[in-house]
């Protein structure tokens, strides 16, 4: 969803720590053009590179953070629908035993609420104040809004493509991981304490 707000709001492409990520687009020309990606040869000074993985340097960052109820779902759906693993479990993404860790770990590695040069956008926020999130990223990026979308248009991506953008509404995902709560909690609560987050 960054990225494709990049490309929409500065025209800026990105491209991912990810080699071969581009096979994922080829299934849809159309999502390569929304989302800006391109496939880069090795690091490129001033590149906007999308990582899922901890920090390997101190270099500025925007950290997007999704209620952890929602954020483990989605993760969960990606797994079993777009990498096609029927073996996954949603019991296993919460308690992290997946590529990547746990929610709470890579919230724990990035530390956005203290990490230097670091933007903390909350996928909430983006979702109900487009426009004045886009402001906070003009500020950090240091460069002029070219375009200003008014809301991210959920339904128009799932048209695109419905594997990649099932569904952008948190209601539906915590629905799923109700029954899971108790389990959730436990792990992490504390997590999503910090980050302001409340769910009860």
């Amino acid at each position: 969803m960054l990225r494709i707000l990049l490309k929409r709001a500065f025209d800026i492409d990105t491209t991912s720590i990810y080699s071969g990520e581009i096979r994922v687009f080829e299934r849809s020309p159309e999502l390569v053009k929304l989302v800006g990606h391109y496939e880069s040869s090795g690091p490129e000074s001033g590149a906007f590179v999308k990582t899922h993985g901890p920090p390997e340097n101190d270099a500025p960052a925007i950290y997007v953070v999704r209620d952890g109820r929602a954020a483990i779902v989605s993760y969960f759906h990606y797994i079993k629908d777009l990498l096609e693993d029927p073996s996954i479990t949603l019991e296993r993404v919460i308690r992290g035993d997946v590529w990547g860790g746990s929610w709470s770990d890579h919230v724990r590695h990035w530390n956005p609420l203290a990490r230097p040069k670091t933007l903390l956008l909350y996928y909430e926020n983006l979702v109900a104040s487009l426009p004045s999130e886009c402001t906070k990223l003009a500020v950090f990026l240091g460069q002029k809004l070219l375009n200003v979308p008014t809301h991210l248009d959920f339904d128009g991506l799932h048209v695109v493509n419905p594997t990649f953008f099932p569904s952008g509404d948190n209601e539906e995902r915590f629905k799923e991981i109700f029954p899971y709560m108790e389990l959730f909690e436990s792990i992490h609560g504390r997590t999503m304490a910090a980050l302001g987050y409340r769910w009860r």
